[in-house]
């Protein structure tokens, strides 16, 4: 609904004064910004609306970079719900740069959990796609790693190893046994 207003009431923005389009602009964001919060609740689930709702959010409005960092996480957890993880590993690049540093943990903890998930669901079907996604896996369980290394608090260390064990446990199921 605010996606269709915003639509709706775009040109009628342009007309007012700059002061007032800003006020108008910020406020249409942050409606939209809530709308996909809303969309990605577990309740309602709707992250492909989101999406929809994200692209347009980023084609229209300047976002500054704790904005832009927001409108990625969410674009992250749309994609995870969507079962997309290669798609929200790419984006995961573009979140690391803008976001907080005390925001990324949480958002490298869930993926990292997602693709370990995936990981696991795909040994018993097909071992080949799941040794596949262990590179991914990996390769988000190094950014959690180094970030915890950086960042994490007094359980850091026993963090670092539960991501070193979990990405031990994944060699072990698609039976790599060199790493």
């Amino acid at each position: 609904a605010a996606l269709i207003l915003w639509d709706h009431g775009y040109e009628q923005v342009k007309s007012l004064a700059a002061e007032k389009q800003k006020t108008v602009r910020d406020w249409a964001l942050a409606a939209l910004v809530t709308a996909v919060a809303i969309y990605l609740y577990p309740e309602v689930g709707l992250p492909e609306d989101a999406l929809g709702v994200l692209a347009q959010v980023e084609k229209d409005f300047e976002l500054p970079d704790a904005m832009r960092g927001k409108i990625l996480k969410q674009r992250i957890d749309a994609l995870q719900r969507l079962n997309r993880l290669e798609e929200a590993q790419e984006v995961l690049d573009k979140y690391l740069a803008v976001a907080p540093k005390d925001e990324v943990g949480p958002v490298l903890r869930g993926l990292f959990a997602a693709v370990i998930e995936d990981v696991k669901r795909l040994v018993g079907i097909d071992r080949e796609a799941a040794r596949a996604k262990v590179a991914g896996a990996e390769k988000v369980g190094e950014r959690l790693r180094k970030w915890l290394e950086a960042n994490g608090d007094e359980t850091k260390a026993a963090q670092i190893e539960g991501v070193r064990f979990d990405l031990a446990a994944l060699y072990m199921a698609i039976e790599d046994y060199e790493r």
